[in-house]
């Protein structure tokens, strides 16, 4: 597996499924802005509000080969074995990037375990192997990497070249908080010129 983040703004998406699994893709999919197709006979009631308020189109009914046309990536994600394998197969075929929720051997990808802090993300995978193992490794870093990390990765990208030695050293001392002060100090310096 070679890990890859992939900017998926405008991009178009299908994914076959409408429950719990499918509903946790369409959401970071529409957080990351990918345009989504959702093909299902039914929704469960998250899908069914996102739905509404026009998140995603809808086609109420099964999977069906053609509906990959168009689609750069796909996520086959139903309850039904046979249709993920035959999708992600079909998907292959076209040179669709595929995920899929049963057929590991015939999926192009696997989505990790992520954690996202506004620009940082930090993701973990098992190939695809153990969800469960994935699932509790993302929580552990959820504790680890609290929300300050957003503001710390926002002005370490401001400071780039100028304070940010000083703040990576005290966070190889494990001092967050030193790093922050560190950049807010920068931040507020810089404002004051600026002004």
């Amino acid at each position: 597996m070679y890990p890859i983040f992939v900017k998926l703004r405008g991009e178009a998406a299908l994914v076959a499924g409408g429950g719990k699994v499918a509903e946790r893709k369409i959401r970071r999919l529409l957080a990351c802005g990918a345009k989504a197709t959702v093909v299902s006979p039914t929704l469960n009631e998250g899908l069914t509000k996102l739905e509404a308020s026009g998140a995603f189109r809808w086609l109420r009914r099964a999977f069906e080969p053609s509906d990959l046309d168009g689609f750069r990536l796909a996520f086959a994600l139903t309850d039904s074995r046979a249709v993920n394998e035959s999708m992600a197969r079909c998907a292959r075929r076209l040179g669709i990037w595929v995920n899929s929720a049963h057929a590991l051997d015939d999926a192009t990808f696997h989505t990790p375990g992520a954690v996202q802090r506004g620009a940082l993300t930090v993701a973990v995978s098992t190939g695809g192997l153990s969800p469960a193992l994935a699932k509790q490794m993302r929580e552990e870093l959820e504790e680890r990497y609290g929300h300050e990390y957003e503001e710390l990765a926002a002005l370490m990208g401001e400071a780039r070249g100028q304070a940010d030695e000083a703040a990576l050293e005290r966070l190889r001392k494990g001092d967050v908080d030193g790093a922050l002060n560190i950049l807010r100090a920068w931040k507020e310096k810089l404002d004051e010129c600026e002004s």
